[in-house]
């Protein structure tokens, strides 16, 4: 069985080279800004003290 030669980089624009593997991360950051933001839009009365 021969191992497939699958080639990473999603984007290569002038030096600047985008791995497909980096966008998880991306939407890792996105995700919990996006989670933070509705936390502050609509509290749901959980704080430090209640911990």
């Amino acid at each position: 069985m021969t191992y497939p030669d699958i080639d990473s980089t999603l984007v290569h624009i002038g030096l600047l080279q985008v791995q497909w593997y980096g966008l998880m991360y991306l939407g890792f950051l996105a995700a919990y800004f996006l989670i933070r933001l509705q936390g502050k839009a609509r509290p749901i009365g959980l704080g430090l003290e209640r911990m």
